[in-house]
Formats: C-alpha cells, sequence, structure tokens
C-alpha cells in the first residue's frame, strides 16, 4: 500500500513509531522518531502493538500536534527472500520525479529501496522530519488453495477456477485531529 498523508497541507509531517511495553501489570507507551528521522524500513512488533504515525508540527486547538495512526492487522508475517519483504513499513520523502506504484507488476526494489543507477525511494536516505513524506505499508496474505477454488467442471484437481476473496490491510487512525469525538458522545452525567 502507499499511503501519501498529507496532514494540514503537504509538508511539515513526520514519522514516529508508537510502541506498547507490558512491564509486570503496567502497560508504558512510547513514541520514537522513525528511523532516526531518516527514509527507511521498520518492522512492526506486533507484540507490542507496534504502530507507524504521521504526524503535523500544527497543533489542534487543544496545542496536541494532527497525527494518523497506521495500525495494522496482519494475519501472519511474511520474509521472503527479496530485500523490500524484510520490512513491514517504509517511510521515503516525497519527490513527483521519483515512481509511485505502476500500474503493473515491477519489482518494489525500482521505486521503494532504489539504487545507485535509480536513486529513489529509501536509496537516498533523506530526511523525513518535517516534510511531505510517503507511508509504505506492506499486508502480506496466505492461501491454501481448497475446494472452493475449483470451477465445478475441475474435476482434475488443477484449481482452475477462481480464489476467494481475501481481505488485508490497515486501520488509519485519526490523532487529535479533532477536537472532541466527531460521532457525538454521552453527557458525562449519563456515564457511570
Amino acid at each position: 500500500w502507499r499511503v501519501d498523508v498529507d496532514l494540514n497541507g503537504d509538508l511539515d509531517d513526520s514519522a514516529l513509531l508508537e510502541s506498547h511495553d507490558e512491564v509486570g501489570l503496567v502497560g508504558v507507551d512510547s513514541e520514537v522518531t522513525f528511523n532516526n528521522g531518516v527514509e527507511g524500513g521498520a518492522v512492526l512488533n506486533p507484540v507490542k502493538f507496534e504502530a507507524l504515525v504521521v504526524e503535523d508540527d500544527a497543533v489542534n486547538q487543544r496545542g496536541n500536534p494532527y497525527a494518523y495512526e497506521l495500525q495494522p492487522f496482519p494475519r501472519g508475517i511474511a520474509r521472503h527472500a527479496e530485500a523490500w519483504c524484510q520490512d513491514d513499513v517504509w517511510v521515503t520523502r516525497y519527490h513527483g520525479n521519483e515512481p509511485g506504484v505502476p500500474s503493473y507488476w515491477t519489482d518494489p526494489t525500482a521505486y521503494l529501496l532504489g539504487t545507485s543507477a535509480n536513486p529513489a525511494g529509501i536509496f537516498n536516505g533523506e530526511s523525513i522530519q518535517s516534510e511531505d513524506v510517503v507511508v509504505w505499508y506492506r499486508s502480506p496474505i496466505h492461501h491454501s488453495p481448497h475446494d472452493e477454488d475449483q470451477s465445478p467442471a475441475d474435476t482434475g484437481n488443477t484449481y482452475s477456477g477462481l480464489t476467494l476473496t481475501h481481505w488485508t490491510g490497515f486501520d488509519l487512525v485519526p490523532q487529535n485531529v479533532f477536537n472532541f469525538n466527531p460521532l457525538g458522545a454521552p453527557d458525562r452525567s449519563q456515564c457511570p
């Protein structure tokens, strides 16, 4: 997935890695600058509820920065041999001349990792602090062939039918974008 989160305009966004650690009976939440403030990738640890946060320099009426949190919901973790399969999320600095996701399959090394011949993606190692950033999220899915994939005419077990739909992705959750619950909430007197 390519997610270009432009909060309060396309500039002044930074990436953070949010984490939750259980220390005894106490949960400790933390946010650290993603990849020391430069383009790169990271593995999101589901045990620590890790998520990527894109935060703007601007603040809301309560003085908190506008942000969106990318919360993954993977069914599994795929780590294939390709370099771009080793991380779950990447953050790059947006450049209009760098390729985005092509309309046909292209090796993500070309537009995500970059090379000396094609210095795009994270290859540049540019700052992602207070910049226009792009988030790249890899959400793996696994399918084991089964009878429901077969056409009724497929009597030779060649699995020549259609695979049923699988869903994968992430939630993009607002943080401090609204000054209060935009859906409304009961009055405090109604809450026990």
